[in-house]
């Protein structure tokens, strides 16, 4: 039985791309909407010559006989050269230089933390979130917070102008800010709507 990964959100890092396959992974799958950042519609396979050569069987093609399982799911021939686009990119990107300033983002939301009473907040470089992996800013509310619950407080942000989209759980008192998709200047109107909400508790 061939063992198929399903590696959507496993990149970076750009090691992903043939680790899982010199462990023994017969096939893997990741997608193009995430670390990748080509267009959401896309996704790699990478594996064994013979589930390639299935899974082509079941892409779209007028070459064939009759249309396959393909048929109403083919991509643009536009997501194709974005996909391998960005594919370029994200091999030849300097990983580590990308790295220190998705820390550097994160940082400054967790300094921004320290002097608010029953929260506290650091730097995590694991999985947070069903996304790209990154150094991300996570924050903590404390047993004494008495204010609005995570949930809550993404939901405030969400409906605040601009919106901002930061994640909460997998616990109940748990925030977090992803960097990855974070412009210059945007960790810092994060942390300062973040220090507003979170300021308003003092008991």
């Amino acid at each position: 039985m061939p063992v198929i990964l399903d590696a959507a959100s496993e990149l970076p890092p750009v090691e992903n791309l043939t680790k899982f396959i010199r462990m023994g992974v017969d096939m893997v799958a990741f997608s193009g909407g995430k670390g990748l950042r080509a267009p959401q519609s896309t996704g790699i396979l990478i594996g064994r010559k013979d589930l390639m050569e299935a899974a082509y069987l079941n892409a779209f093609s007028f070459n064939k006989p009759k249309a396959s399982i393909g048929r109403p799911m083919k991509i643009a021939k536009e997501e194709i050269v974005g996909l391998i686009t960005a594919l370029e990119i994200f091999v030849n990107a300097d990983h580590e230089a990308e790295w220190a300033d998705w820390r550097a983002k994160s940082q400054v939301i967790v300094d921004a933390m320290q002097n608010i009473p029953h929260v506290s907040a650091h730097v995590y470089e694991g999985p947070v979130y069903p996304g790209p992996n990154a150094p991300t800013a996570v924050i903590t509310l404390d047993d004494t917070w008495t204010g609005p619950t995570a949930a809550e407080i993404t939901e405030q942000f969400r409906n605040g102008d601009p919106p901002i989209y930061i994640g909460d759980g997998p616990a109940t008192n748990v925030l977090w800010v992803a960097p990855v998709a974070l412009k210059d200047g945007e960790a810092e109107l994060i942390a300062k709507r973040l220090v507003g909400v979170l300021s308003l508790v003092n008991g």
